[in-house]
């Protein structure tokens, strides 16, 4: 088995394959990330010790927790939260996001495995996403071009009787 082998089979179990394009569940990974960067953005901006967050931060983890429990897209189709449409978390996701993005490099220097995996994970939900797009506004246009059709049909019928009568 060489190293390609290994690489396809590791994007394999990371990104979505071509026939199946549903998000997996991404719930407990994702929680694992956000609180590691808590805890490097705490520990960086705060002065905390490894391990620990401050009271604001442990308030604002304990809110995004809960409100991640009751995300609308639920367990099986739950894509990044970076990348999400559905802005869950309310007055709080400006903050949230900010610790994501401060922590973004740290996180890559002390968890680079989870860094990077998240990332692949990110660009896996972009990529199902983006094909989920393509398919609807292929249906879509098809919805449209139909439709025309059907009142050109229309229009034609309509306008075929007249014809005769002259």
């Amino acid at each position: 088995m060489g190293f390609m082998d290994t690489m396809k089979g590791l994007m394999g179990k990371i990104l979505p394959s071509k026939d199946k394009l549903a998000i997996r569940n991404n719930v407990p990974k994702e929680k694992e990330n956000i609180k590691k960067s808590f805890g490097v953005y705490c520990n960086k901006n705060h002065g905390t010790k490894e391990g620990h967050l401050c009271n604001k931060c442990n308030a604002l983890l304990l809110r995004i927790m809960t409100k991640m429990k009751a995300c609308p897209y639920g367990t099986q189709a739950k894509p990044v939260c970076e990348m999400c449409d559905v802005k869950c978390f309310g007055p709080d996701m400006k903050q949230f996001l900010n610790i994501l993005e401060e922590s973004k490099n740290k996180m890559l220097m002390k968890h680079p495995v989870m860094a990077a995996k998240h990332r692949l994970l990110k660009a896996g939900t972009g990529y199902a996403k983006n094909e989920q797009e393509m398919k609807n506004n292929e249906a879509a246009r098809s919805r449209r071009m139909a439709k025309r059709e059907k009142a050109r049909a229309k229009k034609a019928a309509a306008s075929a009787p007249n014809k005769e009568e002259k």
